[in-house]
């Protein structure tokens, strides 16, 4: 199929950064959300809807973030990282907001 006509799903969770050091298996995601993810023509997927994760409650400590593309875990890691920011993952910078709206899966 031609880019833009190839619908996938895409999941992103957002964890505590506790799960580094323990089972991820065991851990309760803040955030789990399930979208569909439209191929560009760049590369890039195109999410159906913003996925985001406010998390202001825990001013001292890190989010991480899994994002998962048609069953292939892209990256698992803080949500500050480079890796993440190289996805297509942003923040509000200090605010305690990260969101997604486009992946670059390149």
């Amino acid at each position: 199929m031609p880019p833009g006509k190839l619908i996938f799903p895409v999941r992103i969770r957002f964890y505590d950064e506790d799960v580094l050091a323990g089972h991820l298996d065991l851990a309760l995601p803040l955030v789990d959300e399930i979208v569909c993810g439209t191929r560009l023509e760049n590369g890039g997927i195109q999410l159906d809807r913003r996925v985001l994760c406010l998390d202001v409650d825990r001013p001292h400590k890190d989010v991480v973030v899994q994002i998962e593309v048609d069953g292939r875990v892209l990256c698992f890691g803080k949500a500050k990282s480079l890796e993440s920011r190289r996805l297509g993952l942003r923040d509000d910078v200090g605010g305690g907001l990260f969101y997604v709206d486009c992946i670059e899966d390149r």
